[in-house]
């Protein structure tokens, strides 16, 4: 009986790529929603920026407010991104798929709500709140879109770029 316990104890749990990917999605997102922020315009908190300095400068300004209000997204897809690239270099020895796949997922969770966005702002486009609930939410979406996209245009980058420096770093050992 200590022998099942023990091998139960020893065995790791491991969870899904989509499963994590949604994890990660839904945990961003409380966080956006936490803040008291909502997919709105007039929900944005512009209190925000004033915090930085006494006198208003605009570009310091401006940058606050995007911090403030898109923060979280940046900071939690940034951390999937970072937990994705940690997961390919540690393959599971349970069913050989590794932790990139999170990061798939978490794309393609982005991608379908851009999607679903583009949908019901063109399905509503005559309707009466579309410039006060679809379009905003849309705007949202597509900022949110941007972020993730941009994150996986410096994926790409690092995956090109570190072939490079390996070889240069192997070699400076190779030569002392």
């Amino acid at each position: 009986a200590k022998a099942r316990v023990m091998n139960r104890q020893s065995q790791k749990r491991v969870v899904d790529a989509p499963v994590s990917a949604v994890i990660w999605r839904l945990a961003i997102r409380h966080v956006f929603f936490t803040t008291n922020y909502h997919c709105l315009s007039n929900c944005l908190q512009f209190s925000a920026a004033f915090v930085a300095s006494e006198t208003f400068q605009f570009y310091l300004a401006g940058t606050s407010l995007f911090m403030n209000t898109f923060g979280w997204e940046i900071l939690g897809s940034t951390l999937v991104l970072i937990y994705s690239r940690a997961g390919r270099s540690t393959i599971s020895k349970n069913n050989g798929s590794s932790g990139s796949n999170v990061w798939v997922w978490f794309r393609y969770f982005q991608w379908t709500e851009m999607l679903a966005s583009c949908l019901s702002v063109s399905v509503m486009k005559w309707h009466l709140m579309v410039w006060a609930i679809f379009a905003p939410r849309f705007m949202f979406a597509a900022v949110f879109t941007v972020i993730c996209l941009s994150l996986w245009v410096l994926d790409v980058l690092l995956d090109f770029v570190a072939p490079f420096i390996t070889n240069i770093h192997k070699s400076k050992q190779h030569i002392s």
